[in-house]
């Protein structure tokens, strides 16, 4: 079925998926949605090497002649892009930078990249940005795709080769299940590692397993088959344009897109090769890029980081030509003498690899204990320099903890002078988490305590989970049922409830959740969820202390001083148009505390306040920022 394993329309198909993918990455406003092209190259994948196995699993020495094949055609490009990467690391790289990076080189090296971005990062966080080999996670899934698949494929067709569909069907189904609850659970767990997206794989292997038997040829009909191409196409881009990070992936969405791709290949299977769908995605330009599609995927990712690195600033028209032109060369030229030249089946070219692959895991092993023993080559930097990268960003709250965010996936601890009854109640999310080392302090020097309920991403609110949000939904509902019930039970002790927040990031999302009271479950808004809990708060005879959001500079701060320093530039704050919560407040009787009053000035926002800076990554205060609002909030209000 599989012609030397080519199909034309296929290479369209991996034209739109890189594409979705370079858009987003390039501009994800412009493309919110476009991460989903790796989905589309997964069920391609499925489709692909299902029919390498089915066809050729007799064969002898079938699997090693399989993975050597994959080798020849892969690893080649991957081992000159992950080079080229890693010089240009350790020139643009700052040291704590460059220390994650080779951590994340030796992962990429031996295809558990996707294991290591789990366990370092959240693809959508904006701290991911920077990491220069995050693309490779959907490689490394690949990899270990066709490492273990082929065993699933043989002894099915060992077994009943005539009725496999059938169990396929079922994996696919059990896969897709267990992806769906992942997502919900953890969707950095789902999204990252491998068992979660097995079910999209498996769609290409259902297609494929469907289409193999000679009783289907009598199915092709043109205009059927045309229309649903054309339909699954417009799916996958209008997909690409209404799915953002908010969304929470894979789960469901994943299936969908999946499901979408197989489609294609189905109409692939009962439409000629005239049908105007084929034609487009046959057009010689799309069609080039599709041959090239493996390379451009490889090398943009690092371009786009490493000149968003040098230019720390927002793209203009001309940075996305010169990107894009880099990017289309760069990957032509190693299409044309890297990929072309190694997937021949010559001996001398799979040696040739094989010890390439090798000294590759070798320098990479030597790379990291380099940099680990000089702690990212440091000894370029100054003391002063080291000290703003090194600046406190996560630690453990301080205090006495009945929920701690390593056990619990989030805070309840009573801080500040714990021999003394808690007055007052703090409640929010990671806004409200890098206060607490300040409030600490500050209570203690004053002979107080306060409890404090924080869970990151999830709104201080009673109740009101984000419909579209990747924190767990079942924990934030927790949280705020925890929160519920302190305040209930604490309405005698307590006098003060503060409540801090990035209240930006809710404004424009649905907040669902069950009333505490009446017990009705419903989605509303943020102007609604805001009044419902200042209101629950008011009822309970608590004075509210409301801190508005930060001002947000959208760059990591620290990391972007110092290279600006090393660069000869100057950074000395960022402008940011005015935003408060203000204007959703209908309750009366609310004291409001405005950290844009303390760290801007008309439009623009500091961050460094004299040696300290004060923001320790793209929109969260340090220790010192947070000493300064603090001081701040408790000089405007007594607490």
């Amino acid at each position: 079925m599989l012609k030397n394993n080519y199909i034309q329309y296929i290479d369209g198909l991996r034209a739109i998926a890189v594409t979705l993918v370079f858009i987003f990455h390039l501009s994800p406003d412009f493309l919110p949605g476009g991460f989903i092209g790796v989905d589309v190259f997964f069920v391609l994948s499925g489709y692909l090497i299902s029919g390498i196995i089915i066809e050729r699993y007799n064969n002898d020495r079938f699997y090693s002649n399989f993975i050597i094949g994959r080798v020849r055609r892969l690893v080649p490009a991957y081992i000159l892009v992950v080079a080229v990467t890693s010089v240009f690391a350790w020139f643009i790289l700052l040291p704590n930078e460059l220390t994650t990076f080779v951590k994340s080189l030796l992962a990429a090296s031996t295809f558990t990249s996707n294991v290591f971005f789990y366990l370092n990062s959240d693809y959508f966080a904006g701290s991911s940005e920077f990491y220069p080999l995050l693309h490779t996670w959907s490689l490394s899934v690949e990899w270990q795709f066709y490492l273990f698949f082929p065993f699933v494929l043989i002894a099915l067709l060992r077994l009943r080769p005539e009725r496999m569909l059938i169990p396929l069907s079922i994996l696919f189904i059990l896969t897709a299940i267990v992806a769906l609850f992942a997502t919900q659970y953890s969707p950095s767990l789902a999204f990252y590692n491998t068992p979660f997206r097995a079910s999209e794989f498996l769609v290409g292997t259902l297609v494929y397993v469907v289409f193999q038997r000679r009783s289907y040829q009598h199915l092709h009909d043109t205009k059927w088959g045309s229309a649903v191409g054309w339909l699954s196409i417009v799916s996958i881009v209008t997909g690409a344009l209404w799915l953002s990070k908010a969304n929470l992936f894979p789960g469901i969405y994943a299936t969908v897109v999946a499901t979408i791709t197989g489609a294609i290949l189905i109409a692939g299977n009962l439409s000629s090769p005239c049908s105007s769908w084929k034609v487009l995605l046959t057009f010689r330009p799309i069609a080039y890029l599709g041959n090239i599609s493996y390379s451009f995927y490889l090398w943009h990712w690092p371009i786009i980081t490493f000149y968003k690195l040098y230019q720390q600033a927002e793209f203009d028209a001309i940075d996305y030509v010169i990107i894009t032109f880099a990017t289309l060369v760069l990957s032509d030229l190693s299409w044309r003498f890297v990929e072309c030249k190694f997937r021949t089946n010559q001996k001398h070219n799979t040696k040739k690899v094989g010890w390439s692959f090798g000294i590759a895991c070798l320098a990479s092993a030597i790379f990291l204990a380099m940099t680990l023993y000089t702690n990212g080559f440091s000894d370029r930097l100054s003391q002063r320099q080291l000290n703003v990268l090194n600046v406190q960003r996560w630690a453990d709250f301080p205090g006495e903890c009945y929920a701690t965010q390593r056990k619990d996936s989030y805070y309840h601890c009573v801080i500040g002078n714990v021999e003394q009854a808690p007055s007052l109640f703090v409640f929010g999310d990671s806004h409200a988490q890098v206060l607490v080392w300040s409030l600490h302090k500050t209570l203690q020097e004053r002979g107080k305590s306060a409890v404090i309920i924080a869970k990151g991403g999830c709104p201080p609110f009673l109740p009101g989970v984000p419909v579209v949000t990747n924190i767990e939904k079942s924990i934030c509902e927790k949280v705020q049922q925890v929160a519920f019930n302190i305040a209930s039970e604490g309405r005698d002790k307590f006098n003060t409830v503060i409540l801090a927040g990035r209240w930006v990031g809710y404004e424009k999302v649905g907040l669902y959740g069950e009333d505490f009271t009446t017990g009705k479950n419903s989605v509303e808004s943020f102007e609604y969820r805001l009044a419902q809990s200042l209101s629950t708060f008011k009822g309970l005879d608590f004075r509210i202390v409301l801190i508005d959001s930060v001002p947000e500079p959208g760059f990591p701060v620290p990391e972007w001083l110092i290279r600006s320093e090393l660069l000869g530039r100057k950074i000395d704050g960022f402008d940011a148009p005015r935003h408060s919560i203000a204007a959703n407040l209908s309750i009366e009787g609310i004291e409001l505390i405005r950290p844009e009053s303390l760290l801007c000035e008309d439009d623009h926002c500091g961050i460094v306040s004299g040696e300290d800076v004060l923001y320790f990554d793209s929109n969260h205060l340090t220790v010192k920022g947070a000493d300064k609002l603090i001081e701040y909030a408790f000089g405007l209000t007594p607490l």
